[in-house]
């Protein structure tokens, strides 16, 4: 569990996906797209929050990776 990304953060595929909001308006070179991804980057944060809450209430050994793996989502910021 604690090889590849989950060394550097609890949930690299919502990191993942964060980057992907960040780039879509880009791609589409649409200011309306920013409307979306604003929206899809804060519904990833709020899931990521309870994921983790969730697995540190019911999953053996998620405090102590926690704990090893300080970073949630974005490495060096949360």
């Amino acid at each position: 569990m604690e090889n590849g990304p989950y060394r550097i953060a609890r949930h690299p595929g919502n990191f993942g996906n964060i980057i992907l909001n960040i780039a879509t308006p880009p791609m589409l070179a649409s200011r309306w797209a920013w409307i979306p991804a604003g929206l899809g980057i804060v519904v990833i944060v709020i899931r990521t929050a309870l994921e983790d809450r969730m697995l540190r209430r019911d999953l053996p050994g998620y405090v102590a990776y926690a704990e090893r793996t300080r970073n949630r989502l974005i490495p060096g910021l949360w």
